[in-house]
């Protein structure tokens, strides 16, 4: 497979597994997001790999420059690519900021309800205050 055709199809897969990690954040997929994550980091040492080597390739060759209409093409499409990838690494990285910030609100509710003294029937029938802590959660996170 040429280096472009490659750089394509390593885009491409980071594109696809983009879409995946929405839809695993969506539905609050755990397993799948580490998955992903797991995924996407080992695209991410391919990519760069194929970038150190491009780098290696222009400093041997002093022009550097394609003049061909084939290249020019394939560099807009790459970059649409490129673009639509950055769009879906800023929606996924919305989507985590929401869903933890919706597990800190939930934490912090819950330690609060934990410690609030409680109006309970005494053993003699009536109400009374009685100060007690929940074990659930005693601690602020």
């Amino acid at each position: 497979m040429g280096k472009n055709k490659e750089i394509r199809h390593l885009l491409e897969s980071l594109h696809s597994l983009l879409l995946r990690e929405k839809e695993a954040l969506m539905k609050d997929d755990v397993a799948e997001v580490v998955e992903i994550v797991e995924e996407k980091i080992t695209l991410a040492g391919r990519l760069e790999e194929m970038k150190e080597m491009k780098e290696m390739k222009e400093m041997k060759d002093a022009e550097g420059q394609m003049d061909s209409k084939a290249d020019e093409g394939r560099d807009a499409s790459v970059n649409a690519l490129i673009d639509s990838i950055w769009d879906l690494q800023e929606t996924n990285r919305l989507l985590t900021e929401q869903a933890l910030s919706y597990q800190e609100v939930l934490l912090k509710s819950i330690a609060e309800e934990s410690t609030k003294d409680r109006e309970t029937y005494s053993p003699k029938g009536g109400y009374s205050d009685q100060k007690k802590t929940s074990t659930f959660v005693d601690q602020k996170v």
